[in-house]
């Protein structure tokens, strides 16, 4: 077991950030499109003309937001409908959707399972909706994009330290250990420590940062417990729906008897999660 002080584990982290990587940054359209989204006095058709700079992130934001999953009311035809209709807080979530997706797309990790990857993360961020639909005062879209990037600190790992993740990968199966815990063991820290450090990198808003950061601790977290303990939930649920064994839910509900202080209720956990398959096949078709 590798033992590290937290200065150490500070400085290590952000080594692995700081490298030069497909994950380093987000691409450009996204900055443009924050700062003109920021500007008070930009108009839709200058939100517009910025987010059509890369017409394959626009062609993938007008996808998605005219999907039925996300189920808005109008047809959206143009950016500048987009941000008329939806509002500048929800389009940028739209846009940092398809910015993440397609930045994700490109990554090839000969040592790490890219598919079973994207779909856990798709399948955490859409159950993560679905289930904050059902609560007041969250913002399911903002909360669909921090489902989808809970795990980014794993990509990071497994590109930048290619052999320490295959051991443990290794270690998980052998040792029967969730990842956090096997990451920690052998390294010192998690992926949650890496995504959270990652993504305030990257400048985006608190409340990814700390859903990322305490997905798998929620009881630890001072802000944003209930967004956070939402992510927890998803991300058990789907870890679980996505493997070859039955889930009997009402057990695994009582099991974690927390997730109840959500506000969520066990019927609409266990209803929510019947209609989950359908829904992951329509989200991981149109991002």
């Amino acid at each position: 077991m590798v033992m590290i002080m937290k200065n150490d584990i500070k400085s290590a982290v952000s080594e692995l950030i700081h490298k030069e990587m497909e994950l380093s940054s987000l691409p450009d359209i996204y900055i443009r499109a924050s700062e003109v989204l920021d500007d008070k006095n930009s108009t839709n058709e200058q939100i517009a003309a910025v987010v059509q700079i890369d017409p394959v992130i626009s062609a993938r934001l007008l996808k998605v937001v005219n999907s039925s999953f996300f189920g808005f009311e109008h047809n959206i035809a143009s950016v500048s409908q987009a941000a008329a209709i939806l509002g500048r807080a929800t389009l940028r979530n739209m846009i940092l959707g398809a910015v993440i997706s397609g930045v994700i797309s490109r990554i090839s990790i000969d040592v790490f399972p890219m598919d079973d990857y994207w779909n856990h993360s798709v399948r955490t961020a859409v159950l993560t909706k679905l289930l904050a639909n059902q609560l007041k005062g969250l913002d399911a879209e903002a909360l669909f994009i921090a489902g989808l990037i809970h795990n980014i600190g794993k990509l990071v790992i497994a590109h930048e330290l290619p052999n320490e993740s295959m051991s443990i990968q290794r270690h998980i199966i052998n040792d029967q250990l969730e990842t956090h815990i096997a990451e920690i063991q052998l390294l010192g820290f998690d992926h949650c420590e890496v995504g959270a450090a990652l993504i305030a990198y990257w400048g985006l808003p608190d409340i990814f940062i700390n859903t990322t950061r305490y997905h798998n601790y929620p009881s630890d977290t001072v802000d944003y417990k209930i967004e956070t303990l939402v992510i927890s939930i998803a991300c058990t649920i789907s870890h679980l729906s996505s493997s070859a064994q039955e889930i009997d839910l009402d057990t695994l509900i009582d099991e974690h008897e927390h997730w109840l202080t959500s506000g969520l209720t066990k019927e609409q956990i266990i209803d929510t999660v019947e209609n989950l398959e359908e829904h992951f096949k329509l989200a991981i078709s149109i991002l």
